[in-house]
C-alpha cells in the first residue's frame, strides 16, 4: 500500500496533517501546478518503505462536472516532473502518476472527510480503549472540527448501515483507512 503524506517522518504540518519525505514547499508547488490546470489537488501518496519502486501518485479533482481529462493529467505530470527534476526533490529514481481520485476515492485529510458529508463511506478504525479494529459502512453525517484545529481531536459522525443503524463518532486520529463506497 502506498504511504500517504500524512504518515509523519519529517513532521511538517500541512492542512492539519504531517508530511512525509516531501516538505511544505513541495506540497504548495504541486498544488499550484494542479491549480494552473484548473483543478484541485486532492492528495499525494508516496510508496511505503517496503516498496521496491519509488512512485509518487498525485490525485487531482476538477471543479466542473466534466471531470479530470487525460490531457489535464499529462500536463500536470509534465510540469511536476520538470519542477521536481529541476529542483532535485528526490535523490533516487522515481516515477510519477497523475489521475483523478476516482469514485471510491480515499479519505485521508480532514477536508476529505468534511467534503464527504452525506456520502456513503467505508471506514476502518481502531476503537478507543480496546484498540480493536472495526470496519463500518455508512453515511458521514457530520464533521466535527476541534476548537484547537488539531487533527487528533477532530472527528466524524457516521450513521452505520445495518439493522441497528447506530451513530458512531470516530476520531480522525483513530481512522486507519477510509474511502467513499459508491453504490453502483
Amino acid at each position: 500500500m502506498a504511504k500517504n503524506l500524512v504518515d509523519s517522518i519529517a513532521s511538517v504540518e500541512v492542512e492539519s496533517k504531517s508530511l512525509s519525505v516531501l516538505d511544505k514547499a513541495v506540497w504548495a508547488k504541486v498544488k499550484q501546478i494542479v491549480a494552473a490546470e484548473n483543478m484541485h489537488l486532492y492528495d499525494i501518496q508516496l510508496p511505503s518503505a517496503e516498496s521496491e519502486a519509488f512512485c509518487i501518485y498525485i490525485y487531482a479533482e476538477s471543479p466542473s462536472k466534466a471531470g479530470v481529462g487525460f490531457e489535464n493529467c499529462v500536463a500536470v505530470s509534465r510540469l511536476v516532473h520538470q519542477t521536481a527534476t529541476d529542483e532535485s526533490w528526490f535523490v533516487c529514481d522515481w516515477n510519477l502518476e497523475v489521475s483523478s481520485p476516482g469514485v471510491n476515492r480515499g479519505l485521508r485529510l480532514p477536508e476529505h472527510f468534511n467534503s464527504a458529508i452525506g456520502e456513503r463511506v467505508k471506514i476502518l478504525f481502531s476503537e478507543t480503549g480496546s484498540g480493536r479494529q472495526r470496519s463500518v459502512t455508512g453515511t458521514i453525517e457530520q464533521f466535527i472540527s476541534s476548537e484547537s484545529g488539531r487533527l487528533d481531536s477532530s472527528s466524524i459522525q457516521v450513521l452505520v448501515e445495518g439493522a441497528k443503524s447506530e451513530k458512531l463518532q470516530i476520531a480522525l486520529a483513530d481512522i486507519d483507512e477510509g474511502n467513499i463506497e459508491f453504490k453502483f
